[in-house]
């Protein structure tokens, strides 16, 4: 009941922060992961600090593999490329090195 009401409450909480739906897959492989920390912390009473750092370790760990899920693996900011093209070299370029950012003089249209 616990591992349910965990992810259950993830996936709302991520459903309306991303307003995307999370796959099936991410649900079940988030319910088996809460699982199976869950059995293996069971049995023994802790402290309230590690009761919090569990849960706020695992929510954060649920909201990556949603997210992971909803977005087919990209980063969270990256827009769509248009037309399911993959972007050009040159924006991956300056996307991996700022410093080599072109300026606007040297920007064509063609590029």
């Amino acid at each position: 009941m616990f591992t349910a009401v965990c992810v259950v409450l993830s996936a709302a909480g991520h459903t309306l922060a991303a307003g995307t739906a999370v796959p099936a897959w991410t649900l079940l492989a988030g319910f088996l992961g809460v699982l199976a920390v869950a059995t293996l912390l069971a049995g023994r009473e802790r402290s309230l600090p590690a009761i919090v750092g569990a849960l706020a370790g695992g929510q954060i760990l649920l909201h990556v593999l949603f997210a992971y899920g909803s977005h087919g693996g990209a980063p969270a900011g990256a827009p769509p490329p248009p037309g399911g093209a993959p972007p050009p070299p040159h924006a991956l370029e300056n996307a991996v090195r700022p410093g080599r950012m072109r300026r606007t003089g040297d920007i064509h249209p063609t590029v």
